[in-house]
């Protein structure tokens, strides 16, 4: 399986759309799109971690979505329409998942 394929697949199920997501395995950086997991020798029960791009809002739309405060989601939605687009990438973690 490609990079590209589980964001697509996490995509589906988390609702993140595949070209923000970020994946990080240890402490190599993000995973290239066009490789596979086992070109990074991804194990069995290993843990990936799911980063969002900045991009809008998106990061805090999505942080609060995980913390499941509908009050917080409904704010960062709204403020999430008026900014400005950025390149930059916070980087914050949303949470791991096991392989």
């Amino acid at each position: 399986m490609t990079v590209r394929e589980l964001k697509e697949d996490l995509e589906l199920l988390v609702g993140i759309p595949f070209h923000l997501q970020r994946l990080q395995y240890l402490d190599r950086g993000d995973l290239m799109d066009n490789t596979s997991l086992r070109f990074y020798d991804v194990v069995p029960g290993g843990v990936l971690s799911l980063c969002v791009w900045h991009y809008d809002g998106w990061t805090d739309l999505v942080v609060a979505a995980v913390e499941g405060d509908p009050s917080k989601v409904f704010s960062c939605f709204f403020e999430g329409m008026f900014c400005e687009a950025t390149t930059s990438c916070e980087g914050k973690s949303v949470f791991g998942m096991n392989i």
